[in-house]
């Protein structure tokens, strides 16, 4: 009723005709029905590029559908709250948890995730970092290092006291010269010690805090299925998410000599699209050498803080060991004379995701 006046409704108001405009005029729902007669479905799933979480969710199904006794996986995290467990799924463990709101605590400075298919290192207890390499000399590495830069700095302050009367540039060409003489010097001197592993030999993204949870699901299921290096570990909410304009994500990896290891991980991140998605254009990897001889960004030998970027190895990707100049590989031998693989073999299955993969070389 409306100013006293009743109005008649229709049984049928509030319910759209086939004749009603709501869907477009004819010419409108024609060109719609040409659309749908035209889609192709097989066509579309062949082109389709899986999003960041199809991805993830792929390698996990590939690798559940292989699974291997529990008896014979390794969690050097194993009893910690801030770690996936072996007795829990990725999910719930993402679920349990999620880095976005996950407050940073003394027991919980990172959450890690393991890659379970990593042989464990003979004799070496849990960890609280990264997963521990066997038969390192930390403090013999350290040491030769600390004196490698000293070295350094000796022979930088002998050219300039020598070359006063030349130019800035021709001097700084004379120092980078020594100077990588003595970088290449002190990653052999880690090799020779052992310390190729560590809590940071690492490739770095930073990740926006609005994203870190899809980002993380995706490192942390790819690594819990052998898809990327030996562990992972993401920062959790530091109480000041307002200001923290990134989030930092490490994924490691066994041994920053072996060059070809370190582009496979690399090579898998941008496979997930992660190398793009991070605040740089490039991300970078470090050395856990360069970590205990505090080479920092700002570092006063001038050295890079980062060991490689990724720009520079999609640019020149690197040559297997028999070729390659530059760094010596450690290797470990077996009784019977062959090299020890890092991580067991597991038989992979043919899979939906390897159909929509993009060969990026």
């Amino acid at each position: 009723m409306a100013n006293g006046k009743e109005i008649k409704v229709s049984d049928n108001e509030g319910y759209l005709s086939d004749e009603s405009d709501f869907y477009g005029d004819s010419k409108t729902k024609a060109s719609f029905e040409d659309r749908a007669a035209d889609f192709d479905a097989t066509a579309y799933w062949k082109s389709h590029r899986p999003t960041l979480t199809e991805k993830a969710d792929a390698n996990v199904a590939q690798a559940l559908a292989n699974p291997e006794s529990k008896a014979t996986l390794y969690n050097p995290y194993a009893g910690q709250e801030c770690a996936w467990q072996l007795d829990e799924s990725i999910d719930d463990f993402l679920r349990r948890m999620p880095p976005r709101t996950t407050e940073v605590t003394p027991s919980t400075p990172w959450i890690f995730v393991t890659n379970p298919f990593r042989k464990a290192p003979k004799g070496i207890a849990v960890n609280d970092e990264a997963p521990p390499g066997e038969h390192s000399n930390w403090a013999r590495c350290v040491t030769e290092g600390n004196r490698l830069l000293d070295e350094l700095i000796t022979i930088r302050n002998t050219i300039e006291k020598e070359n006063s009367k030349k130019s800035t540039v021709a001097i700084d060409r004379m120092i980078n010269k020594e100077k990588e003489i003595i970088v290449q010097k002190i990653l052999d001197t880690a090799i020779d010690c052992g310390c190729t592993s560590g809590k940071a030999c690492i490739w770095m993204i930073f990740s926006p805090p609005s994203e870190v949870d899809e980002i993380w699901a995706a490192i942390a299921k790819a690594t819990s299925t052998n898809s990327l290096g030996i562990s992972a570990k993401v920062a959790p909410k530091d109480g000041a998410d307002l200001l923290q304009k990134s989030r930092l994500i490490c994924i490691y990896t066994e041994d920053f000599s072996d060059k070809m290891d370190v582009y496979r991980v690399l090579k898998a991140i941008r496979e997930l699209g992660l190398v793009d998605r991070t605040l740089k254009g490039s991300i970078y990897y470090k050395a856990d050498v360069y970590t205990n001889l505090e080479l920092s960004s700002n570092n006063p030998y001038d050295i890079k803080a980062s060991l490689y970027k990724s720009f520079e190895f999609f640019k020149n990707p690197p040559l297997p060991p028999s070729t390659a100049p530059g760094l010596r590989s450690r290797t470990v031998k077996k009784e019977n004379g062959k090299v020890d693989s890092f991580f067991r073999k597991i038989k992979k299955e043919p899979s939906d995701l390897a159909m929509h993969q993009v060969n990026y070389e």
